[in-house]
């Protein structure tokens, strides 16, 4: 603003005329050491003016009979009062003025709304390095941070919102970045856990299989009692095969649904949205409040440069009237001189209305100087103030880059986090489903295992029951044929009660664990159901399996069951003739030949009875060993 002032141009000539420009610059802003120069120079000038002057009146009263020779003394004096007075006109700018203009007018004059105490804070405060942040920020989107660069980065941030007035970033920054590379958005850790069961599943597998060949071995071999050991070893099996699915399951299910994650991610973005709109509220606020600012500045700038413009129109005017006078007198004081004699009186007039128009002279000029001091102390106080506003402007814009970049990057690393949580969930939902499969297999095998060794238990259970009701018969026989073995049949039936309540509670066991199982399944069932994977439940398999099992077995029992119904066909026959017989016998009142006891040997029909009923019961024997064998 100094540099394009008129009032500032005669200084600077005479100045870059005494010493170098880069001097002269240095000069004026050296405030101090020219303002007293200036004063020292003017207060010369000013005794030179006024001490001539006094020469001359000195001249006019003492020397007037040298008349011609103090007229040509009066002109040279004239001629170098003319010159002190064009540098005194020139220099005087400089003259130190004592000026109460301050920051304090500026503001009540043109009514501005940043208050001074505002102002002298914000300065302190200095412009943020938007790029460094920007690095920053790339660097915690683009990579995960190792410890220390992490410690390192949350101190830069905090510096950074320490000495800018700006918020501070690490709130918004740090624990984004934290969620952003955090354990919950990779399967790591769900891969590892996996893995470290895959060994334990594979040898469950390998040893399954293995002793459930050695349990189709043993019943090949007929050795039942080892296949039933070996059928409840594959059982135990398979229900810790079953808890190590369950658990790789929950492994999955663990991180795959994270409603509370992104839930919490969103009220994250709400907080730090409202911290950055509310810091940019109010650097637009700041922001806008200083354009005012600046433009009452111009404003009243404009008023003072075209008030200064008018006062220096004026002063110029004065300075020429004055001139005009200065030198309309001396050619008056010319033409007296031709006629000083005569016309002394009005010289001597003519002389002191010079001092006075020379003491009026440089009154208006030390006026004027007033003036100008005050015109450019207003304008210096105008420029810092302009200047100070101008930095504080654009300190503003760079605080809004600033957090234009933070939102930038909330934005993206927000959107990575809600990329890789998709992923993951597709991922985990993969291997969901396979563990599901897995467990469908699994789930499988031990349903129909154990509904085998189940059906087998209560098949078992049904010939004890036959077992029961032979010897019930053998019981009944021995007290009719007085077989000594009856004791011993009744201990086998209590033996065998025995057994088929021992059955009974292993049919329990493994009735309670298969429903156990189907319960802990129906999760997995629906869940496999509505991915679309399509399956016979192992319940309904089993029955289809179970439905052949007894065909088979039926056709083996209605086999035998022919063989006993032949028998006690042949024996209604004999009791019916043996019947009739003896009604006959009755009747007649004597015995007939075939009522006389009799060895089977004795006859036809008697040695073939024997022979069927003795092969028939013997057959029988034999079916009914082998299934209380099993």
């Amino acid at each position: 603003m100094a540099d394009t002032d008129p009032g500032f141009t005669t200084v600077l000539q005479n100045l870059q005329r005494s010493m170098g420009k880069a001097e002269a610059d240095k000069a004026e802003d050296d405030d101090v050491f020219e303002m007293a120069r200036a004063k020292i120079k003017n207060l010369k000038l000013k005794t030179q003016v006024e001490e001539t002057e006094i020469a001359i009146k000195e001249l006019h009263d003492e020397h007037l009979h040298e008349a011609h020779k103090q007229r040509e003394e009066i002109t040279i004096l004239h001629q170098r009062a003319d010159d002190y007075m064009d540098q005194f006109d020139l220099e005087g700018n400089k003259t130190v003025i004592e000026t109460q203009y301050t920051p304090t007018d500026m503001y009540k004059i043109c009514q501005l709304t940043v208050p001074l105490q505002e102002v002298d804070d914000l300065t302190d405060y200095i412009a943020p390095d938007v790029e460094a942040v920007r690095q920053i920020l790339e660097e915690l989107l683009a990579q995960k941070a190792g410890r220390r660069r992490r410690e390192f980065l949350e101190d830069e941030l905090r510096n950074i919102a320490a000495i800018h007035n700006s918020p501070d970033l690490v709130d918004v920054v740090l624990p984004l970045h934290d969620l952003n590379w955090s354990d919950l958005l990779n399967n790591d850790t769900v891969w590892e856990q996996l893995n470290n069961s895959d060994a334990q599943v594979k040898h469950l597998q390998l040893r399954i299989e293995e002793i459930d060949a050695d349990r189709q071995d043993a019943l090949n071999n007929d050795d039942i009692i080892l296949a039933e050991q070996l059928h409840d070893q594959v059982i135990a099996l398979l229900e810790e095969f079953i808890e190590i699915i369950k658990d790789r399951i929950k492994i999955c299910k663990g991180k795959g649904h994270r409603p509370d994650l992104l839930a919490k991610l969103e009220r994250f973005k709400q907080d730090s949205y409202g911290t950055i709109d509310k810091f940019k509220n109010g650097q637009y606020n700041l922001k806008d409040r200083l354009n005012d600012d600046l433009a009452k500045l111009d404003d009243h700038d404009l008023q003072m440069k075209e008030a200064n413009r008018r006062a220096v129109e004026i002063f110029e005017e004065f300075k020429v009237r004055n001139a005009e006078c200065i030198d309309a007198n001396e050619k008056k004081q010319n033409e007296i001189w031709d006629h000083i004699l005569d016309l002394y009186a009005q010289l001597k007039a003519l002389g002191d209305e010079r001092w006075d128009l020379v003491a009026q002279r440089v009154e208006e000029t030390e006026k004027e100087d007033n003036r100008k001091a005050e015109y450019n102390k207003m304008r210096l106080v105008h420029r810092d103030h302009y200047n100070t506003l101008l930095n504080l402007r654009d300190k503003a814009d760079d605080s809004l880059d600033l957090l234009k970049a933070v939102e930038d990057y909330l934005n993206k690393a927000s959107e990575d986090v809600y990329i890789k949580s998709e992923q993951i969930d597709i991922e985990l939902n993969g291997l969901l489903l396979d563990e599901q499969k897995n467990y469908l297999s699994v789930f499988r095998r031990y349903y129909l295992t154990c509904g085998e060794l189940k059906y087998k238990k209560e098949k078992r259970q049904q010939a004890i029951d036959k077992t029961v009701r032979k010897h019930d018969e053998q019981i009944e026989i021995a007290k009719e044929t007085l077989d000594p073995n009856s004791r011993r049949y009744k201990e086998a039936q209590t033996d065998a009660l025995l057994l088929r309540e021992e059955i009974q509670k292993k049919i329990g066991i493994i009735s309670n664990k298969m429903d156990k199982a189907c319960d802990d399944f129906e999760e997995t069932e629906h869940s496999l159901n509505a991915a679309g994977v399509s399956f016979l439940h192992p319940s309904i398999e089993l029955q289809e399996i179970n439905v052949d099992r007894r065909a088979n077995l039926n056709v083996v029992a209605k086999k035998y069951a022919t063989k006993d119904k032949d028998e006690i066909d042949v024996e209604d026959d004999v009791i019916g003739v043996i019947n009739s017989e003896t009604q006959k016998a009755k009747s007649t009142g004597g015995l007939s030949s075939s009522m006389r006891p009799q060895s089977p040997t004795h006859s036809r029909r008697g040695i073939k009875r024997y022979v069927l009923q003795s092969r028939t019961r013997q057959e029988v024997f034999q079916h009914t060993d082998r299934h209380e064998e099993y």
